[in-house]
This record gives structure tokens, sequence and C-alpha cells, in this order.
């Protein structure tokens, strides 16, 4: 289950890696001037096309089970459970889905109940450690960065693909890791690691 959650992070680093490596293919095509007229706009519709196949496909995803199966519409959740793994696999899978439904409850109320209230607050230090660490300026702003430490452009992007395979390679160890070690002692280790940042 750890492993599986963490296949998003993998895909969003994996993009920023992408897109770096892009970004400094385009750059070498031409000078410092060419990449300030021109350059940048290709950069920039470069990673527009993929955004805009993303939109086109999703006209073609289907909706979760589960969601179909909160709206009574369990038929429809069932023939996309089929397509998945067969009809077996399909009944035996809507079951769980209606069984987990049944026995659901929520409500804003039952954040601020005793037990909740320390789930709650670990949850916000954690959204706000990963934010002050200041790794987004670096993904975003990276070569500027490295534009003002003294790089020219070219230069500038290169170290930034480093960042980009530096972040894939702890992203794929923390991956191998975090069904090894537990979420826990790994959690306790990365909020660690934020607060030192």
């Amino acid at each position: 289950r750890g492993r599986m959650v963490s296949v998003n992070q993998f895909a969003i680093v994996s993009g920023f890696l992408v897109v770096y490596f892009v970004n400094y293919f385009i750059a070498l095509q031409g000078d410092q001037m060419w990449n300030q007229e021109s350059g940048w706009r290709w950069m920039f519709g470069s990673e527009a096309l993929p955004a805009l196949l993303l939109l086109v496909l999703l006209f073609f995803v289907p909706e979760s089970p589960r969601w179909l199966t909160k709206q009574n519409r369990s038929n429809e959740a069932l023939e996309i459970l089929t397509r998945v793994d067969g009809a077996e696999y399909a009944k035996t899978e809507l079951l769980g889905i209606k069984d987990a439904l049944a026995h659901e409850s929520g409500s804003l109320k039952q954040l601020f109940q005793p037990g909740m209230k320390i789930v709650l607050v670990i949850g916000i230090v954690l959204a706000v450690l990963q934010q002050v660490t200041g790794i987004n300026v670096f993904l975003y702003f990276g070569t500027e960065i490295f534009k003002k430490m003294g790089s020219d452009t070219n230069a500038a992007l290169l170290q930034t693909v480093i960042v980009g395979v530096v972040n894939l390679s702890f992203t794929i160890i923390a991956i191998w890791m975090v069904d090894r070690l537990g979420r826990k002692p790994l959690m306790i280790i990365g909020s660690a690691g934020m607060g030192l940042s």
C-alpha cells in the first residue's frame, strides 16, 4: 500500500525530469538571445502539448467504480470492474465497495473529536513542513538560481537536470524502502529532515 501511494510522487518527479531534459535540449538549439526571444516559447509550448493531450484523453477515462456505486449506478461500476480483471473479480470487488460504503460515515465534526485532533495536527504540520523546506523554489526556479550564481543558461539548465535526477533517484529509493522499513519510520526520518532544512 505504501508503494502504491508513492507511485503518484514518482509520476510527479518523472514529469519534472522530462521537462528539465526537454528545456535543456531546446536551449541548446540557439544562443542566449534566441532563448530569451524564442526559446522560452518553445519550452512553454512543448509542455502545453502533453497537458492538452491529457485533457483530451480525460474524456475517455471511466468514472470510479466507488463513485458510481455511491451514485446508485452499480451496473456501470460492475462493467468497469469486469474490464479490469474479469467477472469474478468484479463481483467480489463490487460487494466489497458496497460493504465499505454501507459502513462509511463521515462529517467535518469528526475531525475535531479528541482522537482525531492529533491526526489532524500531524497532517497539517507535515503539509506545512513540506512547503517551508523550500524545495518548490528549486523545482520551479532552479535555472534562475543557478544563473544568479554565475552559470550561463545552458549550464544552469543542465544543473537543473541534475537536480531532477537526484530527486527521481531518492524517490525511487523511498519507494523501495517504504514497504521494507514501514511508512511510520520513514515519515519520522523525513519529518526530522524537513524540520532541519
